[in-house]
């Protein structure tokens, strides 16, 4: 495998796994799907101008074409193998992030300080954070890049320790430790152990940044030099076209959001290690990733449509951006937060409590977890509704818009809460 490694890497153009982008010259490595096999289309790669194609052992008898098909044992394996031995050549810095929340957004926030510094970076594209994704991120990086951004997602126990033997971060980020993937990861201690394994990877002349009010920080281990942040609400505030932060940096954002600014300071923090000029309006032209803290005014509603993921800590984050709008009513239209395994119950039924403290007018929620968020405003007296379909829930959507409002739309990724919203974007 080593000397088809070294073959591949002396003069690697692009990794692909989807047949449909190839492009000439490029390597196509098959990997199994959800639905399908990647192998099965091996022949479209190789129509699109594919260099090679990586085929698993087990179609040898079923591909008929063999000129410039090679198979090996596990395609997913070779894929991973690939990206460790081309990080181990790349001589500029790797950054690693993770964190139960705020990932992509300070992954995005980082490369744009790095722009705005022309400092050539790559950033891995969208959420790509699990194996196949931050090997395609090392793979697919251009060769002049002084920096990759790379994030690393986990939902079960051992993955960090495969994500971190790829990424290898010159730094670290953890933005965050709480509530996510509990379903895998079973415990908020459990998913600290995992996240920290992040940091056993960082050479002693590297650095960890990490937020100072994560919890069981005291079974941190790292020969990495430690760099805390840390957000002090109090410093924060909102004029109704700002977010303001004057701490120990002067940072203006869009948007009043905690999660946001604590993801800005740890910017800030890391472009200080790598002497990168920061200012206070740096992000003035920044842009969210999508289905992030867009605000979108419809009617008389004012929307926030934050509806990528979701978990107890980003929920509770943009139930408190709401708060700082001054609309005479407050919604929140919720779809299930998944993956919280036996505490799903528990964590959904906070919500409502949270919402009543806030001041919410009410919350409209969609989903088998959700229905919990639902009981638990009924008990404490919040007006709500629960909805079996989502074309009913648009109705109510339309109907309080009318009104002077503003709206949370908000749910984990497999909920995708954002179509609530089809056909009424350009009807303003």
């Amino acid at each position: 495998m080593k000397e088809l490694i070294d073959e591949i890497l002396k003069d690697l153009k692009a990794v692909k796994i989807n047949s449909q982008e190839v492009e000439k010259d490029d390597i196509f490595i098959a990997l199994e799907g959800e639905k399908t096999h990647g192998a099965y289309f091996y022949k479209s790669a190789l129509e699109r101008g594919a260099k090679l194609c990586i085929l698993p052992e087990e179609f040898k008898d079923k591909v008929d074409l063999k000129d410039r098909v090679i198979f090996v044992k596990d395609t997913l394996k070779f894929l991973m193998e690939l990206a460790k031995r081309k990080r181990e050549e790349f001589k500029g810095k790797v950054i690693g992030i993770t964190g139960t929340v705020g990932k992509t957004t300070l992954k995005f926030m980082l490369s744009h300080i790095m722009n705005k510094n022309n400092r050539k970076n790559y950033p891995s594209p969208k959420s790509y954070n699990n194996f196949i994704g931050v090997s395609l991120t090392f793979l697919n990086a251009p060769p002049d890049s002084e920096y990759i951004v790379a994030e690393a997602g986990i939902n079960r126990e051992g993955e960090m320790e495969v994500l971190s033997g790829i990424i290898k971060p010159d730094i670290a980020i953890i933005t965050k430790v709480g509530p996510g993937h509990l379903e895998g990861l079973k415990s908020i201690a459990k998913v600290a152990e995992e996240k920290f394994k992040i940091a056993k990877d960082i050479p002693s002349t590297g650095y960890l940044v990490i937020n100072k009010n994560i919890p069981f920080l005291e079974k941190l281990k790292t020969k990495a030099r430690i760099v805390y942040f840390e957000l002090d609400s109090k410093n924060a505030i909102w004029d109704n076209e700002k977010f303001i932060y004057s701490g120990e940096f002067e940072i203006s954002l869009s948007v009043p959001s905690f999660g946001m600014m604590e993801n800005a300071i740890a910017a800030f923090k890391t472009a200080t290690i790598l002497k990168l000029e920061t200012y206070k309006d740096i992000f003035s032209d920044f842009k969210f990733p999508d289905l992030r803290m867009e605000i979108i005014k419809y009617k008389n509603a004012l929307i926030i449509l934050d509806s990528y993921n979701a978990n107890p800590l980003s929920m509770e984050d943009t139930i408190k951006t709401g708060t700082f709008f001054k609309k005479k009513e407050k919604y929140l239209f919720m779809g299930d937060m998944l993956e919280l395994g036996e505490y799903s119950e528990a964590y959904h039924r906070e919500i409502a409590r949270l919402l009543k403290s806030k001041n919410y007018n009410a919350v409209f929620t969609i989903g088998e977890n959700s229905r919990f968020t639902f009981e638990e405003a009924q008990k404490v007296g919040l007006y709500s509704i629960h909805f079996d379909n989502r074309e009913k829930m648009r109705e109510k959507l339309v109907e309080v818009t009318q009104r002077d409002s503003l709206v949370i739309i908000k749910g984990s990724r497999k909920m995708e809460m954002e179509k609530i919203l089809e056909g009424l974007r350009n009807d303003t």
